[in-house]
């Protein structure tokens, strides 16, 4: 179980970072937009403020003198750090959130909602609503033209400066004023208040306990299971798998963690039933560096539908 009640954000990174690690798939990212007023036209073109707007510039770009009300949207986070570990859990994730869930603490829930990751458990129907980036009027200080004066005694405040776009499930819908609907009511009881809140944890508990347990998955057979790096023989690379209820394996290789992966192999395993089946998947090594790779293996069924999957670095040691 995650308790993000009460969260009231962070960085928008951390929190569409963290969903790979419970996603069997890729995950997602949300897009943001600008809006398209003369304000922010504006302010997009002066060297003094023009650094908030460097990765936005083209799409404003694309809408100004238009009747468009918003700018396309831009992923604030790419999508290879997104997927920059891969998964790490693989059972059911429950998610508690409530009302003061906000901010990146939304982006956060959404994404683990819309990306299939986590059942929403909610204190409140909704989380807080808060699905933007923010800045500081203080900032605004820095206009040339001084349209914005400093507040009194030092006051300053911060406010939405672009929106988020939902994904998957919720594909095209904000959270911004909007929030996260929970999937399951967990409201807490009158008696939860003088309890330490056992009855509303307690349901909690009981649908993560009815939560259906995927057949499908794989743990390495010999003692590298836990390394996000291992060394291979550069004459013979290779990973001993033990493989349950998976139709095929997809390798993926880059040079670097954040790096876009590459499709190198997809092999069939044909692994089906209560007993692990021992298989043995062949690591390219890597023309660009014969030293290392990173490598993304992807457990699929027979449709394609990603089950499970795993990052690692490989090291590569002439040792046979």
């Amino acid at each position: 179980m995650i308790d993000v009640s009460g969260n009231y954000g962070g960085y928008v990174y951390y929190a569409e970072s963290m969903p790979q690690l419970f996603t069997p798939g890729e995950a997602n990212v949300h897009g943001f937009r600008m809006l398209n007023s003369e304000l922010i036209q504006d302010l997009s073109q002066y060297q003094e403020t023009e650094w908030w707007f460097s990765d936005f510039q083209a799409r404003l770009d694309g809408v100004i003198g238009s009747q468009e009300l918003y700018s396309s949207s831009l992923p604030i986070t790419p999508t290879e750090i997104a997927n920059s570990y891969g998964q790490v859990y693989t059972k059911p994730v429950a998610l508690l959130s409530d009302a003061s869930t906000y901010s990146a603490g939304d982006l956060f829930t959404c994404a683990m909602q819309d990306d299939d990751a986590a059942i929403i458990y909610g204190i409140d129907p909704k989380t807080g609503a808060g699905g933007a980036t923010i800045i500081n009027y203080s900032a605004l200080e820095q206009h040339p033209i001084g349209l914005f004066s400093s507040l009194p005694l030092g006051i300053d405040f911060s406010f939405s400066f672009s929106q988020a776009i939902r994904f998957g499930h919720h594909k095209g819908q904000l959270i911004e004023d909007y929030g996260c609907s929970a999937d399951v009511d967990v409201s807490p009881t009158p008696e939860d208040l003088t309890s330490g809140y056992q009855s509303m944890f307690a349901k909690v508990y009981e649908g993560l306990a009815n939560q259906a347990v995927t057949k499908s998955s794989f743990q390495f057979a010999d003692d590298s299971a836990g390394d996000y790096q291992i060394t291979l023989s550069n004459s013979n690379p290779e990973l001993n798998l033990l493989v349950k209820n998976t139709e095929r394996i997809k390798l993926s290789v880059a040079r670097y963690w954040w790096e876009p992966m590459e499709v190198e192999a997809t092999y069939y395993t044909w692994a089906y039933g209560e007993e692990a089946k021992p298989f043995t998947l062949p690591i390219p090594t890597s023309p660009i560096d014969a030293n290392s790779s990173v490598v993304r293996v992807e457990g699929q069924d027979a449709g394609g539908a990603p089950l499970w999957n795993f990052k690692r670095e490989i090291i590569f040691n002439d040792t046979p």
